[in-house]
């Protein structure tokens, strides 16, 4: 299954030419002018990761609200659904197939084509919760990143006193992640002029061709990043933080309100 779901998602991605991984929400948190913008990063990212737990343990109807709320929160933060869309096309993707597979897993039900369906209400919406929990935890991603530069992000790391050397690979990663995009998009466009993604066979050759080539040129970045270190006298820092300025009293009352009393009342009921 695990399998199936990478082919079909890297043939989707083939198809409609899409890049996943786009810059241009860092450049969307800087010159962002929603309210979630003018809140504290470190707000932001209590109820970023304070929302993640919830979209886990949350059950039935409580989930859906929930749900819709992220939609809420995805309004106001005016994040331009050209950016949105990109990686929601692959959330949508895998919810689908594991909408399905969880369908298909179920031992009860009556035979429909090549799947064991089991339309009890409880099976089906347990189904629909399990999908939707993808699309909701990419969205609090998109939210947060779209509102909080990098720079912001990193400093509240260090502020929760997250060691340096975490902060500085996080640092590497996304900085060379782009590139490394970057040089998978020129050989991809390489291929296909060259009638590389022709077919479906075809295309899965190349795409191997063209992981094992994002390898080597990430290996060969990695050497030639360490050795310019070395030359301009690396002293072992590369991320100098800024001052990250605390939450305002509004912003405790937000915390409390949509932060800490909806923590308290999932766990009173589930636990």
């Amino acid at each position: 299954m695990a399998l199936l779901l990478g082919i079909i998602i890297e043939y989707c991605l083939i198809r409609s030419r899409k890049v996943i991984i786009a810059p241009e929400l860092e450049y969307i948190a800087y010159n962002n002018k929603s309210l979630l913008r003018g809140f504290s990063p470190l707000t932001k990212f209590f109820l970023t990761m304070l929302y993640l737990f919830l979209n886990l343990f949350l059950k039935g109807y409580f989930f859906i609200c929930f749900f819709f709320y992220v939609l809420f929160l995805l309004l106001i933060s005016r994040v331009e659904w050209k950016y949105v869309s990109k990686p929601l096309f692959l959330a949508s993707v895998t919810s689908i197939i594991l909408f399905i597979a969880k369908l298909h897993f179920l031992k009860k039900g009556a035979p429909f084509f090549v799947f064991i369906l089991d339309f009890y209400p409880e099976s089906f919406f347990d189904a629909i919760t399990t999908s939707l929990r993808i699309v909701s935890g990419v969205l609090l991603i998109i939210i947060f990143i779209g509102t909080t530069t990098i720079k912001e992000f990193l400093s509240v790391l260090r502020k929760l006193k997250v060691p340096m050397i975490f902060v500085e690979i996080f640092l590497i990663i996304f900085k060379y992640i782009f590139i490394l995009n970057d040089e998978g998009l020129k050989m991809k466009n390489a291929q296909t002029v060259r009638l590389g993604y022709s077919g479906f066979r075809r295309a899965l050759e190349s795409l191997g061709t063209l992981f094992g080539m994002i390898v080597l040129r990430g290996l060969n970045k990695g050497t030639s990043m360490s050795e310019a270190l070395f030359v301009r006298g690396y002293n072992g820092q590369l991320f100098y933080p800024i001052d990250v300025p605390g939450p305002k009293i509004s912003e405790y009352f937000v915390m409390l309100i949509f932060g800490l009393i909806p923590l308290l009342v999932s766990l009173f009921i589930y636990v």
